[in-house]
């Protein structure tokens, strides 16, 4: 009978609802935590952490000139203009299929990752490393913003236009967002704008974020 009972009540649409909604809130508090704890270890140091250093020394024998120039064409699609534009192309096609509310929720997550993450820039105000020759920025460097964009624009851009496709496409579009996410961050390290863990900063704030959107979408479509 306790069985019978419990057996039932899962197949409840609340109770599936929010069996589908745990992992992917369980998700973007552990990115949550885990961005708190090195926005703490960042602040404590002040300059580069021996995983930075280790990073920079290893990427240092293959800084040559062509590749710095590939990876700055690289690291164009991760600015706030080439997620704004992706996302303008990428809503005026859900525009046409009637998914405004999916395209609210894009823009959404990526207007709170942006601002989220210069809060950070500015309370954590990190220094930037050492630039090579020809590239220099100048907001501080923790979190690394592009990463920030490319994860929260690029990851839920590709969500949201493959979530109803067949699962080759699924496949595919998660794929191809991961490569150009993977590689305009370490461009951002390749370039010597940013430290390592000023990326990775970035990619656990954006995690959180487009988990956050996840969970708007699926929850918008169980209604």
């Amino acid at each position: 009978m306790p069985a019978t009972f419990l057996d039932s009540g899962l197949h409840r649409p609340a109770l599936r609802v929010r069996a589908a909604w745990s992992p992917l809130l369980a998700a973007s508090l552990f990115c949550a935590v885990l961005f708190l704890l090195l926005c703490v270890q960042v602040g404590g140091s002040r300059g580069a952490l021996p995983f930075d250093e280790a990073a920079a020394a290893l990427l240092s024998p293959y800084r040559s000139p062509g590749l710095l120039a590939s990876f700055a064409l690289l690291t164009v699609l991760g600015s706030g203009n080439g997620v704004v534009l992706a996302g303008a192309l990428a809503s005026a096609c859900l525009a046409l299929q009637r998914r405004w509310r999916l395209a609210a929720v894009f823009w959404g997550v990526l207007a709170c990752s942006g601002v989220s993450a210069w809060a950070v820039k500015v309370l954590v105000a990190r220094p930037r490393p050492e630039f090579i020759e020809g590239f220099a920025a100048s907001s501080p460097s923790f979190p690394s913003s592009h990463a920030v964009a490319a994860l929260a624009g690029y990851g839920f851009l590709a969500y949201v236009l493959a979530r109803d496709a067949r699962p080759a496409t699924r496949w595919l579009a998660a794929v191809a967002a991961t490569l150009l996410v993977v590689l305009v961050a370490g461009s951002r390290v390749m370039l010597g704008l940013h430290h390592a863990s000023d990326v990775i900063g970035g990619l656990l704030l954006a995690g959180c974020w487009f988990l956050a959107g996840v969970l708007a979408a699926r929850r918008m479509s169980s209604r």
